[in-house]
């Protein structure tokens, strides 16, 4: 995986994982995932090297954040501080 240097960040993947579709079956994209699908594709994602990911309260009024928590487990990933914040 490669990583990008961004300014005080420790370095981020250049790729990402958006956990919109996490959220809600609501939006139309297709069937949805359940909570344990949703959880090996973070815990993929983390095994490949991915270190970016996009969520949000909005995305199904925080489920996509509790999902994204779940599969992290304490000790699995190394906090980095500070976070990158948009």
């Amino acid at each position: 995986m490669r990583h990008a240097a961004v300014d005080t960040v420790a370095p981020v993947s250049q790729i990402g994982l958006g956990t919109w579709q996490f959220g809600s079956r609501e939006w139309g994209y297709g069937p949805g995932y359940d909570e344990r699908e949703a959880a090996a594709i973070v815990a993929r994602a983390l095994e490949l090297g991915v270190t970016l990911f996009d969520t949000a309260e909005l995305y199904g009024n925080g489920r996509s954040e509790r999902i994204l928590g779940r599969p992290v487990e304490p000790g699995a990933v190394q906090p980095r501080a500070p976070q990158a914040r948009a």
